[in-house]
């Protein structure tokens, strides 16, 4: 199952058909590994390319100057790739918060296709007409009764 997480725009209105809703998904990206540079400049992450050069460039003056060998040279180049790789979601989400999106779920699914479904199924099921049974809202969890391991409390 992968993990994603959902954004909307702060100003969406209730009966928004989620046009603008972005979906996250919690992954190392293999493509932030290997196209760094140009996979930052495509997700639009001005600031974390600019650093990103940076930190390329004063490693490898760092490795010219000291000279430590061609092994460990390479092993010091590969490290800022590497650690964009495994914080790229992290960096998507905060590029969508600074946008002016707001986090507002948490959707496991098999693909993306079923988190969308699944996504706005509870979010349609949150927005019932008044009378309905009341449904947490996507992002709250649902009340569970009180109950420590296999025994309820005294009185249920």
């Amino acid at each position: 199952m992968k993990t994603y997480i959902v954004f909307e725009p702060e100003n969406a209105r209730e009966g928004d058909t989620g046009a603008r809703t972005e979906f996250v998904r919690e992954k190392f990206s293999w493509a932030a590994l290997v196209f760094t540079p140009l996979w930052l400049l495509y997700n639009r992450l001005w600031l974390a390319f600019v650093l990103f050069c940076a930190a390329e460039v004063l490693i490898a003056c760092g490795v010219y100057l000291l000279g430590p060998g061609v092994i460990a040279g390479i092993a010091a180049l590969i490290l800022p790739p590497l650690i964009v790789a495994f914080e790229a979601a992290q960096l998507k989400r905060y590029r969508l918060l600074l946008k002016g999106f707001r986090e507002t779920d948490v959707v496991t699914a098999e693909d993306l296709e079923s988190a969308e479904r699944r996504y706005f199924k509870r979010r349609k099921l949150s927005q019932r007409a008044p009378g309905t049974p009341p449904v947490a809202p996507p992002g709250k969890p649902h009340a569970a009764p009180s109950v420590i391991g296999l025994f309820p409390e005294r009185g249920q």
